[in-house]
């Protein structure tokens, strides 16, 4: 279908995304960098069975940045 919306990532897409929790015992945050959405929604599933609160997936500014990655 010409011009509709195609379903999914563009296979070019070069974003990064965070994934961001509160770890279980205590208040501590923790962020990991995923380098494409299919890692970062592992991740974050990963969290939550690990009964992390707060789990939010976002898009990485495309600075450098020194976050542990997933």
């Amino acid at each position: 279908m010409a011009g509709g919306y195609t379903f999914g990532m563009n296979e070019t897409d070069e974003s990064q995304y965070y994934v961001r929790a509160t770890e279980p015992k205590g208040d501590e945050q923790v962020a990991f960098l995923c380098s494409n959405l299919a890692a970062a929604n592992g991740k974050a599933a990963e969290l939550r069975m690990g009964g992390y609160r707060d789990v939010v997936i976002s898009v990485a500014k495309p600075a450098e940045d020194k976050t542990p990655r997933a």
